[in-house]
């Protein structure tokens, strides 16, 4: 028996994920293993697609994967490859560790001109936990291949107002939280609150996403700030803003 075996799985289709006439999306799964050691637990590759009736969604999401991974395709024999080269001890005779990877890209929401993917990864590399990651990525239905930056949609001028609005929105979490005046402020000490540009419109307003560690401990999680859409006029572009009520998240965070 083969010192290391590694096997390729695709799971059933999941119920298909609808976006609007004529356009569809569905979850797929593939799997990867590396066992080097017979009997003993093996590092593992999990893979989840998203397939869409349109092939230029379909791409998009798939390019997301293999750019993670920096592969050039999802074939079974490249998932086996990448995971037996992650993983494999890089001194001989050093001891073999079982890792677990994850990666995937799921679709987040849309409305009738915008297409929203999220993507995830999540390692175990050994120590106390793993760490996961989670990004938004918006298009135009009608050009998938262009992302929507924030700064498309933010009027000239007005980055510094919305920017305050997140920081605004962040000093509020930490109170429902259960922050005190003197906690915020020890908090602020070790972690600098900083705006970012992980954003995804929602029917009421617009998320913010924060990895790990970003702005708070690793119990915090990945805090999630929304900025109502009646805070957001003068400040996002008005055709835009009126996108928003038309909006439908298919991921509940």
């Amino acid at each position: 028996m083969k010192k290391w075996m590694t096997y390729f799985a695709l799971l059933s289709m999941m119920p298909a994920l609808v976006l609007g006439k004529g356009l569809a999306a569905q979850e797929q799964k593939l799997k990867a293993e590396y066992c080097p050691v017979k009997g003993e637990k093996c590092s593992t590759l999990e893979v989840n697609r998203a397939v869409f009736a349109d092939k230029r969604y379909t791409e998009l999401a798939d390019h997301f994967l293999k750019q993670r991974l920096k592969l050039k395709s999802l074939a079974a024999a490249d998932l086996n490859h990448w995971i037996k080269a992650a993983t494999t001890p890089s001194e001989p005779g050093e001891e073999f560790y079982p890792q677990e990877y994850q990666t995937g890209v799921a679709l987040y929401g849309y409305s009738p001109r915008y297409l929203v993917l999220q993507t995830n990864d999540y390692e175990y590399t050994g120590g106390a936990h793993g760490m996961s990651t989670f990004y938004y990525h918006v298009y135009r239905r009608d050009r998938p291949q262009q992302p929507v930056k924030l700064k498309d949609i933010v009027i000239p001028g007005q980055q510094k107002r919305l920017d305050e609005l997140q920081r605004r929105a962040w000093m509020a979490y930490l109170k429902k939280e259960g922050f005190s005046a003197k906690e915020i402020k020890e908090h602020l000490q070790y972690f600098e609150f900083k705006a970012t540009d992980n954003w995804a419109p929602t029917a009421n307003g617009l998320q913010f996403l924060y990895q790990p560690y970003e702005i708070g401990p690793y119990s915090m999680g990945t805090p999630e700030l929304l900025i109502p859409t009646a805070s957001l006029k003068s400040i996002i572009q008005p055709q835009f803003l009126n996108e928003l009520k038309y909006f439908h998240q298919v991921i509940d965070n």
